[in-house]
């Protein structure tokens, strides 16, 4: 093969790869026109705002625009199948009703009726049983004697008195006395988040943790009475 065949094999290569790329383009462009024109159209046959202008077919070749035709067919069929203009305008699915036939009701709608009765019966009867039972011979001494035995229960609540005093005294349970003999370079923090600065011969409560702590260093010893 000489040249002159490589190069013309060369354009023809180029070529076909130039049509193909047309093509598709050209069939992508009716596709996206066909899909766009149609979604875009109201139920009415009118078009919405954003208006997509029309394809002046004196310009195409008829095979393109049959391959036209066969996408809008397409793409009625799926807002057919989705309900298109109900999924985008909100519309609601009319309910169809049934047209009397006149004369005496079916059997199924008394059975209906009473399976609705029994269940409105039941949920009552429920609720009825639900109800707090009061004793009518528990009278006004009666609740009075209860409060004068149980004066907490009867208030609902437990005085503050009471709790500060549990606290102090679980508090004052934990605390241990302990007698400094070295003095500390740095003060320590306690568990409030208080810096003590500790010397040789003071005599301090502490909790049973930080006073067995300082004992174990060597800096302090039990001064317990």
């Amino acid at each position: 093969m000489n040249a002159k065949t490589q190069l013309q094999s060369r354009r023809l290569g180029v070529a076909r790869t130039s049509v193909s790329d047309l093509t598709r383009m050209r069939m992508n462009a009716f596709t996206q026109h066909a899909i766009l024109t149609n979604l875009l159209k109201m139920s009415s046959g009118n078009q919405n705002g954003n208006k997509v202008p029309p394809l002046n077919w004196q310009r195409h070749d008829p095979s393109e625009r049959a391959y036209y035709t066969n996408v809008e067919r397409l793409v009625e069929k799926y807002k057919n199948d989705v309900s298109w203009d109900n999924m985008l305008h909100g519309g609601k699915p009319m309910s169809v009703s049934k047209p009397s036939l006149g004369g005496n009701a079916a059997l199924t709608e008394f059975s209906d009726l009473d399976k609705e009765e029994e269940v409105v019966s039941s949920l009552t009867t429920s609720e009825q049983s639900q109800e707090i039972w009061v004793d009518p011979e528990f009278d006004e001494e009666d609740r009075i004697r209860q409060m004068d035995e149980f004066p907490e229960r009867a208030t609902g609540a437990i005085s503050s008195t009471s709790i500060n005093q549990e606290q102090d005294i679980r508090k004052n349970s934990d605390m241990k006395r302990i007698r400094i003999i070295q003095d500390l370079m740095d003060p320590i923090i306690d568990e409030d988040g208080t810096a003590i600065q500790l010397t040789a011969g003071e005599v301090a409560n502490f909790s049973s943790l930080m006073a067995d702590t300082l004992i174990a260093a060597g800096f302090a010893e039990s001064a317990e009475i």
